[in-house]
């Protein structure tokens, strides 16, 4: 009968290092604690140390499929496949989360947090671009020239657009170009249309400035006003915006659930 012991040994045989999971994973501890296993783990160039807690009520049967299992590495290796799959599907950005110990945990039993208000009656999309994709954006009205010129010079870093799923034939409401070198990044360039709501906003913010520090970048600055930029994670700096990596840990804008997420590193 597999214990508590066995898995514990398993896990750390498993999910300790560099890609033992999924790419951007780097574990760096496996505890038992108040019999739950806590495993500490890096995720790409982010500042933080993420935990997750796993419950060992039943060792029988897979965390994640659900399907039995008979021995400790078994287990093990379906705890990797629920990890692998919430964070390349965003979990690092988008599940709730305290800080607890120095570790950043989170909660893989909680829905993930969502950001358009009730009373929109529009599905909201957000989603980064590649250069590649620049004459969809160009198409829609936008100016390209700030990502395309900043692209030739090296300095992309990221670059977010926000759509709307409806009779318009899905037009793009919000784009935000990310530039910088090493450890600093700018909010270099946004434009907004159509009364696209703050909380969409905020959700383009976030996903900028995360996509940053997934690169390593320890601080953005922003030099246009916005009511979104603090829900986004933002704080005053001088005349106007910045996030540090020593700032409280970044987290999901939190206003009620009613949209969707179309990527988050």
């Amino acid at each position: 009968m597999t214990s508590a012991e066995d898995v514990l040994l398993a896990a750390r045989e498993s999910l300790l290092g560099e890609g033992s999971v999924t790419d951007g994973w780097y574990g760096e501890s496996v505890e038992l604690e108040e019999g739950r296993l806590l495993v500490g783990f890096r995720w790409k160039h982010l500042p933080y140390r993420f935990a997750v807690r796993i419950d060992l009520d039943d060792l029988d049967e897979g965390v994640w499929t659900g399907e039995p299992v008979s021995t400790a590495e078994g287990w093990v290796d379906d705890l990797a496949g629920l990890l692998m799959e919430e964070l390349d599907t965003g979990g690092a950005a988008w599940l709730p989360r305290v800080v607890r110990n120095g570790l950043v945990e989170l909660d893989l039993d909680a829905p993930r947090v969502g950001q358009v208000p009730p009373g929109t009656t529009a599905e909201y999309h957000v989603s980064d671009r590649s250069i590649d994709g620049a004459w969809f954006v160009q198409e829609q009205g936008l100016d390209v020239a700030p990502a395309v010129d900043a692209a030739g010079r090296g300095e992309l870093m990221a670059w977010w657009v926000a759509y709307v799923n409806d009779s318009r034939a899905l037009p793009l409401v919000a784009q935000l170009v990310v530039t910088g070198a090493g450890a600093e990044a700018q909010l270099a360039h946004v434009e907004l249309r159509h009364d696209v709501p703050d909380a969409v906003v905020a959700e383009t913010v976030y996903l900028a400035v995360w996509a940053a520090a997934c690169e390593g970048v320890r601080r953005v600055s922003c030099h246009w006003d916005h009511p979104a930029l603090e829900l986004a994670g933002l704080r005053r700096d001088g005349g106007g915006w910045a996030w540090r990596a020593d700032d409280p840990v970044l987290s999901p804008p939190e206003v009620p659930n009613d949209t969707r997420r179309d990527g988050a590193a």
